[in-house]
Formats: C-alpha cells, sequence, structure tokens
C-alpha cells in the first residue's frame, strides 16, 4: 500500500546538485519592450496624420483603462481624430522594429548581428524583443552558454529609452507576473536613462530533470514541460504563458473576444478589433487579469530562480554603435546549486516492489502471476488443440512410425544389439529388467 501510495501522490523528488565545476550553463532570456511613453512624429505624421496622440498611444499599446480612446465609442465624439478599426494594423506600423531599438551587441566582447539574436516575442503587451528564448518566434536554436570559469557578458546598445528591460527563463513570456517579479529598472514601466551606461548583475538556479520524468503523467508528478503545451495562445508551456491562457479565455467569456496584443492573437478570428469590443476591454480588463491571475495553473519543470542582485549605473563614456543614446552590460554569476528533479517511483520500480512483497509473505511473485495465467488459460487451449491434431487421419501412423525411430536410435551395450533377433536371449532380459549374465 506505501509503495502505491507514493507511486500515486509522490513519485518524484527534488533534491539539490552542488557539483557545479563542469555544468553548462544557458544565459538568461533578457527582454527589451517598447512602452507607450510616446510615439515618434514622423510615425504619426505619415501613418495616422491628424489623429490625437493620446488615443492612438493608448491603442497601439493597450495599457490601462484607455480613458481617452473609449470615448471615440460616443457618437458625439469627433472621431476623425481616432482609430475605429484594424488595431492590429496600426498597433504592428507604429511600433519600432528591431533595427530601430538595438544599435550594438556583443557576447564576451565579440560583436554580433543584434537582430539575428534578439527575436520577436508575443507577450500580453505586444511584441517584444528576447534573446536566448525559447518562446520567440522563431525559437533560439543556439543559446548563449557558459560553464563555471567563464565570466559572460552581454552588452548592449540601444537607440531609444522608451524601453522596460526584464529577465525571464528561457521558456517564459512577458505577463501581468512578469511585470513584477522580472523587471531590471525597478518596475516594468520604469524607462532607460539616456546617456547612461548599466552594470546589470544577475544570479539564478535552475532546474534540471532526470530523463525518467517525462515518464510520469503531468498530473503525478505536478509540472509540465515546455514542449507539453496544450495553450491556445503559446506553443511553448511556462507559468506566464498559462496566466496569459486564461486570461484570453476569460476574455472571450466576457467580451466575445481577445485582445489584439495577445500572442497568436493575430493569426485568429475572434480578436477584438472594433471600438465597441475595445471598450469591453478596457473596461473589465484588470477585473480579468485579477481572476485570471487566481486560476491554478502547473509549475513548470524546468523554472528556474532569477535575481536582479545589482544595477549600477556611470556616466557613459564611449559608443561602439551608431546612434546609441545608452549602454547595458549584463553579468551573471556561475550558479553553485541547481535543483535536480528525479523519479522515486516510476511503473518498474512500482512492480518490483509489488513482487517483492507478494514473495516474502505469500511465497509468490509476478512471475508467478504470469506462470497461474498461463496454466489456467493459455496451457489448456494448447493441449487441447494438439489432441485434436493427433486424432486427424494419418497422424496415428505417423506417431507410431517415430516411436519406431526413436527405438533405432535408442543406446546399445558394445558387442550386443538388444535390437538384434540373432541375441534373443540378451533382448528378452532387458526387455523384462532381468539382470544380465556377466560377459567377457
Amino acid at each position: 500500500m506505501e509503495s502505491t501510495e507514493e507511486y500515486d501522490v509522490n513519485p518524484v523528488s527534488l533534491t539539490v546538485d552542488t557539483l557545479y565545476l563542469d555544468w553548462e550553463n544557458d544565459f538568461p532570456t533578457i527582454v527589451f519592450c517598447e512602452r507607450a511613453h510616446e510615439i515618434d512624429e514622423d510615425r504619426m505624421n505619415r501613418y495616422v496624420f491628424g489623429r490625437d496622440s493620446v488615443i492612438v498611444r493608448e491603442i497601439v499599446f493597450l495599457e490601462g483603462e484607455m480613458s481617452t480612446a473609449v470615448k471615440c465609442n460616443d457618437p458625439s465624439f469627433d472621431q476623425s481624430l481616432c482609430i475605429m478599426s484594424n488595431f492590429s494594423y496600426y498597433s504592428n506600423l507604429l511600433r519600432k522594429s528591431c533595427s530601430e531599438i538595438f544599435s550594438y551587441c556583443s557576447w564576451n566582447d565579440k560583436e554580433f548581428e543584434c537582430c539575428e539574436r534578439f527575436l520577436p516575442m508575443y507577450t500580453f503587451y505586444g511584441k517584444c524583443f528576447a534573446i536566448n528564448s525559447i518562446a520567440s518566434e522563431p525559437p533560439t536554436e543556439k543559446m548563449l552558454s557558459f560553464k563555471f570559469k567563464d565570466s559572460p557578458k552581454l552588452t548592449v546598445e540601444i537607440k531609444t529609452t522608451l524601453l522596460s528591460t526584464s529577465t525571464l527563463t528561457a521558456e517564459d513570456v512577458i505577463s501581468p507576473r512578469e511585470t513584477l517579479y522580472g523587471s531590471i529598472f525597478e518596475g516594468f514601466n520604469k524607462m532607460i536613462d539616456p546617456d547612461m551606461e548599466f552594470d546589470v548583475n544577475i544570479r539564478f538556479q535552475n532546474t534540471i530533470n532526470d530523463d525518467r520524468v517525462k515518464t510520469i503523467p503531468p498530473d503525478v508528478r505536478g509540472c509540465m514541460f515546455p514542449e507539453e503545451s496544450q495553450l491556445m495562445y503559446s506553443k511553448v508551456f511556462s507559468y506566464p504563458a498559462c496566466v496569459i491562457d486564461h486570461i484570453g479565455t476569460y476574455q472571450m467569456k466576457t467580451c466575445g473576444c481577445t485582445q489584439y496584443l495577445m500572442p497568436v492573437a493575430a493569426r485568429e478570428k475572434h480578436m477584438c478589433n472594433n471600438m465597441s469590443s475595445l471598450v469591453c476591454l478596457a473596461q473589465s480588463i484588470t477585473q480579468l487579469v485579477s481572476e485570471a491571475s487566481r486560476d491554478k495553473c502547473p509549475a513548470s519543470c524546468v523554472e528556474s530562480e532569477i535575481r536582479v542582485l545589482s544595477t549600477l549605473k556611470r556616466n557613459v563614456t564611449v559608443y561602439n554603435g551608431k546612434d546609441s543614446v545608452s549602454k547595458i552590460n549584463f553579468y551573471t554569476h556561475p550558479p553553485t546549486l541547481r535543483y535536480y528533479r528525479k523519479v522515486r517511483r516510476d511503473d518498474i520500480e512500482l512492480i518490483v516492489n509489488i513482487g517483492g512483497i507478494g514473495t516474502l509473505f505469500f511465497g509468490a511473485s509476478v512471475l508467478s502471476l504470469v506462470e497461474i495465467i498461463y496454466y489456467l488459460l493459455i496451457y489448456p487451449c494448447s493441449t487441447t488443440t494438439e489432441k485434436k491434431a493427433n486424432k486427424k487421419p494419418g497422424n496415428e501412423e505417423r506417431r507410431k512410425m517415430k516411436k519406431v525411430e526413436d527405438k533405432r536410435s535408442a543406446p546399445t551395450i558394445p558387442g550386443h544389439n538388444i535390437y538384434n533377433f540373432d541375441n534373443f536371449e540378451i533382448r528378452n532380459r532387458l526387455t523384462h529388467r532381468t539382470p544380465l549374465p556377466y560377459i567377457n
């Protein structure tokens, strides 16, 4: 009973590993998201000339209660100042591209093309750019990694300070939860100071898993792997992605559509893309996020603990890239501890334990159970089939001939053949099991 209970309730255990010298560690995911402080004036004049800048900004970035934008739903309001539909189109049009955000990037002082590593990540707040993430599109194929003896350093120079910066694990996305716990510069809405150089020190403790953990069902082991995602809005499972999925479900129930900045929402039919649906979202967004956050989401099997130890800043001395306005150096300390999830009881061990208990108390094992089934069910059928086969015409004659052949191949006494009719006395004595006389 104890073995089956342990298998059902607690088949895996989480231990600590401290043999850190040979670990291969992935650098934490760094995410940059554009924030809604202002939109470039040239873009406004080019794409939405004559529209109210506050209304456009609230729609493009979909933040807060959107108190100004919801006025556009009032017929008495001057709707020439508003964007009334195709919100996702204008959001993509007016946001900055990767090349307009980054000017220079390097890994351990070796330069690389920023937009080859910083890939789009579709989040609760729209499109961001992330490095070292499997939740980006496309996912990062080759991670920036390091060993204990290394001193990893990621340097990024940016062309705009209207950005928020967060550090996540590789499978995470930006959600309302991560705006609280993952932000680097004192909150998700905190902008980056211009003409400053920052040194950000990060420490993390990751989680690795025994290969057999995946053989345990997710509801039994109590966590999900990234590739086991069954979410609507993310191909990769993580706790934040699960929260976003619940927010989308509540939005569908309340407004009949989902916000146009949600991950994958641009490829969905049920996207809130007109003013009436936008008003519904604006009026219920805070309540929806609160209700979705209370829903229980399973933990991630590979979730890590990431902390920003310190953020130091100083006046920048020199820029490496063109049009740079700020510089950030990300450092991480190699971990000396990590969590290791292993299987305590799997299917094979459960069978072995049950067999051992059966042998101890009943003198039987799992093999004995197989033998019982064989002799009760399979063996009677096989003997019946054999008897029916022997009763067929011709089988009796073949069986007699086989007996004769067996007798001919029987061993003989040297110099005497018991089946030789010239030695009748010897054959007769052997056949009737009488002692033979001594033969010289």
